[in-house]
């Protein structure tokens, strides 16, 4: 009888595997059709924030991976980081302007630039860290699929359209993905990671006038 008997930690192991790929490839799906259905991206935010970013967080870790950077380890991925955003905020600079009000713009640099910012950066390596728990590749190729499924379904509908080429934009959101799970790689933290993401947020909020009413109504 002894052969039947379920290991609990590697039982723990599978659930968070499953998770993650379960979160990675159904979420985005879902994200689509309530937008589709409702046309208010804001609620899908709040579910994603909420639930895949803080729930989940505190579900499987207590703790959130948070204010210690450990710069000193990770030099060369922060020179990257300000390289590509750089370059991103360079091309987004080029783009159309939408005509929104100031205030639209401020309220979304605050919601969309720093909550966002930092909020998705959690719910990404959430699904790295669920669905890594054996095999850490695991958990990178995870979000690589989430984040192109996230992106296409969801943020793509109602974000201001990239200016440049389809491939200039891959690009650049692979080089911003690859460099960030490095950096979660060697310090364990999101500090670094998230300052880079509201970075970008932000730029393009300001530089394309990507107001919050586009993010609360589409």
């Amino acid at each position: 009888m002894d052969n039947f008997k379920i290991n609990p930690v590697k039982l723990i192991i599978r659930l968070k595997q499953w998770a993650g790929w379960f979160i990675a490839i159904l979420f985005p799906f879902s994200a689509w059709g309530i937008v589709k259905f409702t046309n208010s991206p804001i609620l899908v935010a709040l579910i994603y924030w909420i639930g895949i970013g803080i729930v989940l967080r505190f579900t499987f870790d207590k703790n959130l991976p948070i204010f210690k950077p450990q710069i000193k380890k990770v030099k060369k991925e922060i020179v990257v980081f300000v390289i590509i955003t750089i370059i991103a905020a360079y091309y987004y600079s080029k783009g159309a302007k939408a005509e929104t009000n100031t205030w639209y713009i401020i309220l979304n640099s605050m919601l969309f630039g720093f909550v966002n910012g930092f909020l998705e950066t959690l719910a990404w390596v959430n699904i790295v860290d669920l669905a890594g728990a054996r095999i850490k590749l695991n958990g990178y190729l995870a979000l690589f699929v989430y984040v192109a499924l996230i992106d296409g379904l969801f943020w793509s509908r109602f974000m201001p359209q990239f200016p440049g080429s389809l491939y200039v934009l891959i690009l650049i959101q692979l080089v911003m993905l690859i460099t960030g799970l490095s950096v979660y790689r060697k310090t364990e933290d999101v500090t670094i990671w998230s300052l880079q993401h509201i970075a970008f947020n932000l730029a393009v909020v300001l530089l394309t006038g990507f107001g919050v009413n586009l993010f609360i109504h589409i």
